[in-house]
């Protein structure tokens, strides 16, 4: 029998400026993000065919050349994979973003 995953963690940013758009407070939004970590299986039986953990990071922003980008990284251990999603926060969110509910 599969075993089903379970959310760890999301979060959701956006990135808004200008008028009379869909972001916050009525701004036209500019960019989303969104962090998702799920636990795919049992970390003890984690091998390097099937990680324990998967960490996906998506990353809208209407002014790029290329709008949507996404990066997926997987890892044994909730630790390795709190120390990846510290890492890609510090990265990619910037002052300009703002944690959406």
């Amino acid at each position: 029998m599969k075993r089903r995953s379970s959310r760890r963690l999301r979060r959701r940013f956006e990135r808004a400026g200008g008028g009379g758009g869909g972001g916050i407070g009525g701004e036209e939004l500019l960019g989303a993000g969104r962090v998702v970590a799920l636990e795919v299986g049992d970390e003890e039986e984690a091998t390097g065919r099937h990680p324990a953990y998967v960490l996906l990071h998506v990353d809208y922003s209407s002014g790029r050349k290329d709008p949507l980008k996404r990066e997926l990284r997987v890892s044994s251990s909730e630790e390795q994979l709190r120390a990846a999603l510290a890492a890609e926060l510090a990265e990619n969110v910037k002052k300009c973003w703002d944690e959406a509910t």
